[in-house]
């Protein structure tokens, strides 16, 4: 076969075989066509969808920030009020037709909104997750008026500086951007109950704190004091968790009512004292125990003053103005000197009981007791006349030469009675009951790991 012929068949070949993928080419571009097609229309996939779907988000996701009163992220004054602005506009819809009723339904679906989105904060946003279990990161948050000032010189008084300032500092910046300052507070106020060192003033100190970060709404702060009440429980904190809660949110409502610094300091204060003394009636002294140090620290207080009111109630007696006490008819009478002097000794059992206890269950506590209850000084010189007689007296008839001793030493003094001590073992095991039964309800708590009961 020579070359021209080979060319030929070549050149044939060349110019016919196109003609055969033609039907192949149209499909190969139909399917190319279709799939296209299928890109923009199929939601799954489609890019011009993807598209739409962001901009939908990020619409919804506007129209949240808007109604949270957290559209504008600047920290500065006309930030906030444009946010409280948008936050009332976008929720006109929940005040209702009746116009006698719009503004109570109005507080009301703000305060519903602030809640769902600080339990939703708490949960699920990334700029909480540090915050949680952190003692030194909530306080922080909480301190002062909840400025980046307080919560600066806050971590400094701990011995923070440099980048562990910083980024804590950061910290809470991103938080309250991302959550928005008022449920940044919130969230802070409530999540703080939780920890083991939070709120070291006492409950007077939580209650001040959720008041603040609610803004005075009632709707809001009883919500949020129920909450903090339960992850104190849950933390072992009976010093901020142990009186009820109408006792409690009474308390919360002074605080508010309170007209200027002064009594604001003083309705703090009186709460401190009134719901720690609550909390160790209503958990019993033997709870104190088991709970976590900052709980015992807050609640030694109480157990004092309840050494000197039953020396004050022998005071009282030999001044001649008594306390007064049921008389078994419905009335009352004058109490005796020797009923005076029985319920000090009480007192003293009860003490010396609870000391024992300590000692057995948790050593930690028991110093911590010690030192609080037992070192206090008891001015006998300075009694009068017929108390001194009352409590210098020893069960054997004879008197002591102290002109003062310490609670310590009076307990040891009154070791002597045989009725004294039999009142101490007593005390002891109702207070080891106490302790059993608060450590078996935290058994029941999740993530809380309650000492080893003996």
């Amino acid at each position: 076969m020579s070359n021209d012929l080979v060319v030929t068949l070549i050149q044939v070949v060349a110019y016919i075989t196109p003609y055969f993928l033609i039907p192949a080419t149209f499909k190969f571009g139909m399917g190319v066509f279709g799939n296209l097609a299928g890109m923009v229309n199929d939601r799954s996939r489609g890019f011009f969808d993807k598209q739409r779907k962001f901009r939908q988000n990020k619409r919804a996701q506007t129209f949240q920030n808007s109604r949270n009163s957290n559209r504008f992220k600047g920290k500065n004054a006309l930030s906030r009020r444009l946010n409280r602005g948008i936050g009332y506009t976008t929720n006109l819809d929940k005040a209702g037709v009746n116009p006698m009723k719009a503004r109570a339904n109005m507080r009301a679906a703000l305060a519903e909104r602030d809640l769902a989105g600080m339990q939703e904060n708490m949960e699920k946003n990334a700029a909480f997750k540090p915050f949680i279990g952190n003692d030194d990161l909530l306080a922080a948050a909480t301190a002062g008026r909840g400025t980046t000032a307080d919560a600066k010189a806050f971590l400094q008084s701990k011995g923070q500086s440099g980048k562990e300032l910083q980024q804590n500092l950061s910290h809470i910046t991103r938080a309250k951007e991302s959550m928005g300052e008022r449920q940044f507070a919130m969230a802070s106020a409530v999540a703080n109950a939780s920890t083991g060192t939070g709120y070291g003033g006492g409950a007077g100190e939580m209650l001040d704190t959720l008041m603040r970060a609610s803004g005075g709404d009632a709707s809001l702060y009883g919500n949020m004091l129920a909450q903090a009440k339960s992850k104190a429980e849950g933390a072992r904190r009976y010093d901020l968790a142990g009186a009820g809660y109408g006792d409690m949110y009474g308390q919360m409502q002074a605080i508010g009512r309170a007209a200027n610094p002064a009594d604001h300091a003083a309705a703090v204060e009186h709460a401190n004292a009134f719901l720690a003394d609550r909390a160790l009636d209503t958990q019993g002294p033997g709870a104190m125990l088991g709970g976590r140090g900052q709980s015992v620290q807050n609640l030694i207080p109480a157990m004092q003053r309840r050494l000197v009111r039953s020396r004050e109630a022998v005071e009282a007696v030999a001044n001649g103005t008594p306390e007064m006490v049921p008389d078994g008819a419905g009335g009352t009478r004058a109490q005796t000197m020797g009923e005076a002097r029985r319920q000090f000794e009480q007192s003293l059992a009860s003490t010396a009981g609870l000391l024992d206890v300590a000692a057995q269950v948790s050593p930690e506590n028991a110093r911590m007791l010690a030192d609080g209850l037992l070192s206090g000084n008891v001015d006998l010189a300075a009694m009068p006349a017929g108390a001194r007689d009352a409590i210098a007296t020893n069960p054997d008839g004879t008197r002591t030469v102290a002109t003062n001793e310490t609670w310590g030493q009076m307990i040891e003094r009154y070791r002597q009675s045989n009725d004294f001590n039999e009142m101490r073992r007593e005390y002891g095991a109702q207070q080891m009951n106490q302790y059993r039964s608060s450590q078996a309800a935290a058994q029941g708590t999740p993530g809380v790991t309650p000492p080893v009961i003996p």
